[in-house]
């Protein structure tokens, strides 16, 4: 598998994890009407079934002790900049992990 791929398959877990964790914070919502919480529950189960299925697949320790929110948490923050501050902040990122390699 090229690292691309793997990249690729790390971001579907993460993008997972944290929808199963969303998902599951609206079941446990009692102030959701019924018939939205039937929707919810059966989004979680098949992202729990996702979920489960990759860390089956993979190295679970090393998926289970990734900190997910913490990418929605960047891109929630990086949102709410201008385009251009946007720019300059991939820009930088790119810099700072190309210089770590």
């Amino acid at each position: 598998m090229t690292t691309g791929q793997q990249e690729s398959l790390y971001m579907i877990y993460v993008n997972v994890n944290n929808a199963f964790i969303y998902a599951s914070d609206l079941f446990d919502d009692k102030t959701l009407s019924p018939v939205a919480r039937q929707s919810v529950r059966v989004i979680k189960e098949k992202l729990k079934w996702i979920k489960t299925a990759m860390e089956l697949k993979t190295d679970s320790k090393i998926l289970k002790a990734v900190d997910t929110l913490r990418y929605d948490e960047l891109f929630r923050l990086l949102s709410e900049l201008e385009t251009e501050h946007q720019d300059a902040i991939e820009k930088m990122i790119f810099d700072y992990v190309t210089n770590i390699k």
